[in-house]
């Protein structure tokens, strides 16, 4: 409800009101995709690493259980985003970086985070949130259900690159 995204937003003390992302973060909060980054703040114009894209991702699609550990050397068991890895490995939506290496602490650029996305949601083999897509003029989108909604978590990790402008669609051309 309104009520309910409005004191998601209160709880993140950096998140104006009328930002053009803070219905995004309102819902990424009010569904466990994030907490924040402590305190009571969001950090929108900080960087995202990979790590916390993958996770954004993970939880969006439910946070489904996934065993073992990831087959990177930079991800160590107990970190708070080792499920995610190794769900996104599993799912076929990261392969790394390269060397073993899935460079937890690297910023993700919006090439990697788009490329994230495109993988969630293109029926990678063995992924199991549902998937519910449409075909719109050739191009495969995103229905509202999927993902919790199309421009919401598109919003969120967009935003998560400071110099990228408000998007306006989650296709964009």
């Amino acid at each position: 409800s309104r009520r309910q995204r409005q004191m998601c937003i209160e709880t993140v003390a950096d998140v104006p009101a009328d930002a053009f992302y803070a219905k995004a973060v309102a819902w990424a909060v009010e569904n466990g995709i994030t907490g924040g980054t402590g305190d009571g703040k969001f950090s929108p114009d900080a960087t995202c690493t990979r790590a916390q894209a993958v996770t954004f991702l993970y939880r969006a699609s439910g946070a489904p259980a996934v065993s073992g550990n990831a087959a990177f050397s930079d991800v160590a068991a107990n970190a708070y985003y080792a499920a995610a890895v190794k769900w996104a490995e599993k799912n076929g939506i990261t392969g790394g970086i390269g060397g073993g290496l899935f460079g937890s602490n690297n910023n993700c650029t919006r090439a990697q985070i788009v490329t994230f996305l495109y993988r969630s949601v293109n029926d990678p083999p063995g992924i199991t949130h549902k998937q519910s897509t449409e075909r719109r003029g050739g191009r495969k989108t995103v229905s509202p259900g999927h993902l919790g909604t199309e421009r919401g978590l598109g919003r969120l990790l967009l935003k998560c690159d400071p110099y990228s402008p408000p998007p306006n669609k989650f296709n964009e051309k």
